[in-house]
């Protein structure tokens, strides 16, 4: 109970003191510790981490632009890609449309399922120039031919043209 009642009669006053002059020791010690820290170049454990880290986050922002920058590149070869298949389509769709008005007018006879074949390679033909945003003019004339032997063919049941 004596050290209770020693407690209780010291001198307020003193006692802030005594704790503003140790908060004042203490922080012109830390002060002093950065101080050297800074001087000498001494790091520490959260320091290094930070560094660390930083230098991860670095390293990553730059793998994931250089991979950015691939794809892009694999994009644009599958675009090239894609539109070179859709020429070779065009062409060889083109081709087969015209070889064929080419040996109807020499002559050669055709039975019904070429002939729909031919209209349905034409319908293809016809979607994917629209789809792409190109026109014909290429094979008009020959499906015109096309379609007027097609009806002549169908007045005679595909007997003979004439």
């Amino acid at each position: 109970m004596d050290t209770l009642q020693n407690l209780l009669d010291m001198d307020i006053g003193l006692f802030i003191l005594s704790l503003f002059i140790i908060a004042v020791a203490l922080k012109e010690f830390i002060d002093l510790l950065v101080y050297f820290k800074k001087k000498f170049g001494i790091k520490t454990t959260v320091q290094t981490d930070k560094e660390k880290l930083e230098s991860r986050i670095s390293s990553l922002e730059r793998h994931d632009n250089w991979q950015y920058k691939e794809i892009l590149k694999i994009s644009e070869g599958i675009e090239n890609i894609t539109d070179q298949l859709y020429n070779i389509e065009i062409d060889d769709w083109r081709y087969e449309i015209l070889n064929f008005c080419t040996e109807l007018s020499n002559g050669k006879n055709f039975n019904r399922e070429s002939f729909d074949h031919i209209k349905r390679i034409h319908h293809k033909y016809e979607q994917l120039l629209n789809s792409r945003g190109m026109e014909n003019g290429l094979v008009d004339e020959s499906i015109k031919y096309i379609d007027e032997i097609y009806h002549q063919y169908l007045k005679n049941d595909f007997n003979n043209k004439d």
